[in-house]
């Protein structure tokens, strides 16, 4: 469910269920949100900050019961047979194993990373036209954006 919403590359894995660590899974409000403190990219983009889509919240609120009551890990993702932490490397195996069963393809993370870019070919086209009309990198277009409704 998480991964046909949001395309981070295999930090779920380490996601914990406390504000613990540099990944973890919180919720703000009503909504569940994902802080991903350490990832390949962290240096030169930093932390990701992410509110969790319904279809993802409405899981995690059926699924996390389950993962308190039944691992005392810390993490959100275990293994099937001991209820071990799930590894980063077992849980990539499982998500093409699993693509594989249910659409007959093979589909790792980053095959599902590149089909969520190209979903949004065009406004990612808009976009860079109009960095490149008005000679921006693309954090000073963030900058020229007004905020204001």
């Amino acid at each position: 469910m998480f991964y046909s919403r949001h395309a981070l590359r295999g930090d779920l894995a380490d996601l914990r269920i406390k504000k613990a660590g540099s990944n973890y899974l919180y919720k703000k409000g009503k909504a569940w949100h994902v802080h991903v403190g350490d990832h390949k990219t962290v240096k030169s983009h930093g932390a990701i900050e992410l509110k969790l889509h319904e279809e993802v919240h409405k899981a995690l609120q059926k699924f996390m019961p389950y993962v308190r009551a039944k691992t005392d890990h810390g993490f959100l993702l275990s293994t099937k047979r001991f209820g071990n932490r799930l590894d980063r490397r077992d849980m990539m195996k499982m998500i093409r194993n699993t693509t594989e069963d249910y659409l007959g393809k093979r589909i790792g993370i980053q095959m599902i990373r590149v089909m969520k870019t190209t979903a949004h070919l065009k406004t990612l086209d808009e976009a860079a036209g109009l960095r490149a009309e008005m000679a921006h990198g693309p954090s000073m277009q963030w900058k020229y954006v007004s905020r204001a409704k």
